[in-house]
């Protein structure tokens, strides 16, 4: 579940050598997905990072293309009281949104699921899935 209107899921289009030098362009959700199958039942949590695009907005009616500027690395909470996890790079220290299995899930909580002991959590590279932020979309 995506946190608000203003985040999108987006899947990466073009080369990103996923598979040697295919292009992958009109990939959807399935191609990250079909990756992760053979190790699905180990899988906990894979957390899918967020990025933020806004600046001034281009004349366009896309989105997409109204917004061009974006944050190089995914959004980080580094404030103590906002962090799941003392390592500065834990997926539990970013917004964003997880997908979860939910046989090896104990429990979730908005951004951050905590799963079964023995299940691994998987944080998906950004450059492959990622949640694109909108986050200047109501500043006129």
């Amino acid at each position: 579940m995506l946190h608000s209107f203003d985040a999108y899921l987006a899947v990466a289009q073009g080369h990103h050598g996923l598979t040697g030098n295919e292009r992958h362009y009109g990939a959807t959700l399935a191609l990250p997905l079909q990756t992760l199958q053979p190790v699905r039942p180990k899988i906990g949590t894979l957390a899918v990072p967020m990025m933020d695009f806004g600046g001034p907005p281009r004349n366009s009616s896309w989105l997409v293309s109204r917004f061009r500027q974006r944050v190089s690395n995914p959004v980080q909470v580094l404030a103590p009281i906002g962090r799941g996890n003392p390592n500065d790079d834990s997926w539990l220290n970013h917004p964003g949104v997880t997908l979860r299995n939910p046989e090896n899930v104990v429990g979730v909580y908005d951004h951050y699921t905590r799963s079964r002991p023995g299940a691994m959590d998987v944080e998906a590279p950004f450059e492959l899935l990622r949640v694109n932020h909108y986050v200047d979309i109501f500043g006129e």
